[in-house]
C-alpha cells in the first residue's frame, strides 16, 4: 500500500507538470504567433528563443532559490551543539534516505512550520521553527523531518522550484505585454493633435491597433493564464505534499509519529510570519484559509493528510496479524 501511494504520486505529478509544460509552449506559440508576421520561419526562430528564454529563466530562479528563501525567513544555521535533538533527527533521516546530511536552520517564528530546500543532495537544507521544536515530541518530530528529508530524496524541490518559475514567467509576461501595448498605443503618431505627426506617420493607424491587439493579449494572460498556471502550481505542490507524507512513514517506519504531529497542528491558529508564494509551496503545512477552494490549496487538508496516514497504519498492523 505505502509504495503503491508513492507510484501513484510520482505519476499525477508527471501528468501534471506535463500538462504545465505544455501550457507555457501554448503561450510560446501565441506570443510567437503575434510577433511572427504570418512568416513560418520567423514563427520557430522566436518558438525557439521562446524556449531558450525559459530554460535560462527557470535556470536562474533554480539556482538562487535556497538562498532567496534562507535569506527570506530569516533562517539561522545551527550547530550540534546547538539544537542536538534536531541536529541527530535530521542526520538520522538523512542515513535512511542515503543522501549527504542537510544543513540545518532555524527560524524565529512562532507557527509551528518547516521545509526543504536546495539545489541538491550535496547542498540542501532543512529549516524548522522555534514554534514547531516547543510543540513537537521527538516521535513527532522525526516524522515532521522525515517528511522533509523524503523531498530532498525525491527531488521535490527541484519540481516545485519549476512549477514557481513558470507561474511567474506567464506572469510576467502577461506583464510585459500590456505595458509593450499600452506604449506601443499611446505612443503611436495618430494619437497627436498635430496632423503632420500624424500624416508623417504613414502607418500610425496601425501601430495603434498592434498596440490594443498587444494589450488585450497580455490582459487575457493575466486573467486566464496566470490562474490556470497557478492552479496547476498549487496541484503540482499537493502531489509533492502527499507523496512526501508516505515517504517519511518508509523512512521513519511509524506512521503514528505523523499522525500525532498532524493532530497537534489541527489545534493550531498562527499564521507563519512570511507568507508569500515563493515560500508557501515548501512549507510543511498551512493554516487553511477560511472559504478557499482546495483548487487553490497548495497542501492537501490535514484530514485529508491523516487519513491517508491512517490507512498505512491499519495496513501495517493487518501485516502484523
Amino acid at each position: 500500500m505505502l509504495f503503491e501511494q508513492i507510484r501513484k504520486n510520482k505519476r499525477n505529478t508527471v501528468i501534471i507538470m506535463g500538462i504545465f509544460g505544455g501550457l507555457i509552449m501554448l503561450v510560446g506559440y501565441f506570443f510567437a504567433k503575434s510577433f511572427s508576421g504570418g512568416n513560418p520561419r520567423e514563427l520557430w526562430k522566436i518558438l525557439l528563443d521562446w524556449l531558450l528564454f525559459v530554460l535560462l529563466y527557470i535556470g536562474f530562479k533554480y539556482l538562487t532559490s535556497m538562498w532567496t528563501v534562507l535569506k527570506m525567513t530569516k533562517a539561522q544555521s545551527v550547530t550540534e551543539e546547538q539544537y542536538p535533538q534536531l541536529y541527530h533527527i535530521v542526520q538520522d533521516m538523512a542515513l535512511v534516505a542515503h543522501i549527504p546530511m542537510p544543513k540545518v536552520y532555524v527560524i524565529d517564528d512562532p507557527c509551528p512550520n518547516a521545509f526543504a530546500t536546495g539545489t541538491s543532495y550535496q547542498k540542501a537544507a532543512v529549516a524548522v521553527t522555534t514554534g514547531l521544536l516547543q510543540l513537537m515530541n521527538r516521535e513527532e518530530l522525526e516524522g515532521v523531518i522525515g517528511h522533509e528529508v523524503s523531498h530532498i530524496r525525491n527531488y521535490d524541490i527541484r519540481v516545485s522550484t519549476i512549477a514557481v518559475a513558470l507561474t511567474a514567467l506567464v506572469m510576467l509576461i502577461g506583464t510585459l505585454l500590456v505595458g509593450i501595448g499600452k506604449w506601443t498605443f499611446w505612443g503611436s503618431a495618430f494619437l497627436s493633435d498635430d496632423r503632420t505627426d500624424r500624416k508623417e506617420g504613414g502607418g500610425s493607424l496601425y501601430i495603434g491597433i498592434f498596440g490594443i491587439f498587444i494589450w488585450i493579449l497580455g490582459f487575457l494572460f493575466l486573467i486566464i493564464g496566470v490562474p490556470v498556471a497557478e492552479l496547476l502550481q498549487f496541484a503540482v505542490s499537493r502531489q509533492r505534499e502527499s507523496l512526501a507524507d508516505v515517504s517519511s512513514v518508509e523512512l521513519t517506519r511509524n506512521p503514528a509519529g505523523l499522525i500525532s504531529a498532524f493532530r497537534k497542528l489541527q489545534k493550531v491558529d498562527l499564521q507563519p510570519k512570511v507568507n508569500n508564494s515563493t515560500v508557501t509551496g515548501l512549507y510543511f503545512y498551512l493554516p487553511k484559509v477560511k472559504g478557499l477552494a482546495h483548487l487553490f490549496d497548495t497542501h492537501p487538508p490535514l484530514e485529508e493528510r491523516i487519513k491517508r496516514l491512517e490507512e498505512i497504519e491499519f495496513g501495517k498492523q493487518l501485516k502484523r496479524h
